[in-house]
């Protein structure tokens, strides 16, 4: 099958290609990879925060560019974010 690739792209920020998943099993995957975080906790001098994760989805149409698949992928993290975080928004 298709490679699957995980990296980070900047400070808090990681990007996950999932080549041949379709739009629902790559928005089940992000919402599993939501609950699993959501069961963390950050400590620190002894206080406890939650930890949260925002979530963008982008699926590549035909035609296009990596760069262009990204921005759309970024537009829906920021969506995500403004939102009110920890969920997930897709573009396609």
């Amino acid at each position: 099958g298709a490679t699957r690739l995980i990296g980070r792209v900047g400070g808090e920020e990681f990007l996950a290609v999932l080549p041949g998943e379709t739009s629902d099993a790559a928005r089940a995957q992000a919402e599993d990879l939501l609950t699993r975080v959501r069961t963390g906790v950050f400590v620190d001098a002894a206080r406890t925060h939650p930890v949260t994760l925002s979530v963008g989805i982008a699926y590549m149409r035909p035609g296009d560019t990596l760069d262009a698949l990204v921005a759309r992928a970024d537009r829906a993290l920021y969506a995500a974010k403004h939102s009110g975080r920890d969920c997930v928004e897709a573009h396609f």
